[in-house]
């Protein structure tokens, strides 16, 4: 709901996922972004730093297969280590411990929580700058200020007089 309200008046769609999703989800998004205008799909990914973190990403990108651009956001290993972030160790029964640990030297793991909130937006903003056409949002909301206008005629009644179908003079916005 928060990202919505960030970035959805951008044409940013945002979700949440926690944990695994189901086949039903993946295959939903898939189609949504296949289904879109024709631009390129971009992931931009906000999650938890982490073996398990890690592999949701993995997982859903790998059966989703439908993203030109996959880009982690935020938790990364260079975020944790420059903004002090809250580590913890990293859980040696997790099986993907150790190639995360070779991966990400002395970093632990870091939940998305621990991300100061407005710190968290601006990195967001500025990563959705990389990919908006703000050219093209702006014809986009032209055209569709254009069509609401062209939709809304005027009130359309009846004549009390002889029941023929009546728009109150004056009141078209044909051009």
């Amino acid at each position: 709901e928060v990202l919505d309200q960030w970035f959805g008046p951008l044409g940013v769609t945002s979700f949440a996922v926690d944990g695994y999703q189901p086949s039903t989800f993946v295959d939903g998004l898939a189609q949504d972004v296949w289904s879109r205008d024709g631009s390129k799909p971009v992931l931009l990914w906000a999650g938890a730093l982490s073996p398990t973190g890690e592999d949701i990403q993995r997982d859903l990108v790998e059966r989703a297969n439908c993203f030109e651009v996959v880009e982690r956001v935020a938790v990364t290993a260079a975020q944790a280590r420059t903004i002090d972030l809250p580590r913890r160790r990293v859980p040696r029964k997790d099986p993907r411990a150790a190639a995360y640990a070779h991966r990400h030297r002395n970093v632990g793991t870091v939940d998305l929580a621990a991300f100061p909130p407005r710190l968290l937006r601006d990195v967001l903003t500025a990563a959705v700058n990389q990919y908006v056409d703000r050219d093209k949002l702006r014809a986009q909301a032209e055209r569709q200020e254009h069509e609401r206008r062209l939709l809304f005629v005027g009130e359309v009644g009846r004549s009390e007089a002889d029941g023929r179908m009546a728009i109150p003079s004056g009141e078209s916005s044909w051009h």
